[in-house]
């Protein structure tokens, strides 16, 4: 009886932990890509006012 308990909280442990390893990759990518995008769009606001400046 206590081995079957102790597999299960075993397996359950090890499946949150998976959730929370992929769940954790996931909001890295996000924010890796929103810094990408942050200077992407700060370049191109760099590149409107330069062109601003030589007209």
């Amino acid at each position: 009886m206590w081995v079957v308990f102790l597999l299960a909280a075993m397996g359950f442990a090890i499946a949150t932990l998976l959730v929370i390893y992929i769940g954790n990759k996931v909001v890295n990518a996000m924010k890796r890509d929103d810094v990408k995008l942050d200077k992407d769009i700060n370049k191109e606001k760099t590149n409107e006012k330069e062109k601003e400046k030589h007209e």
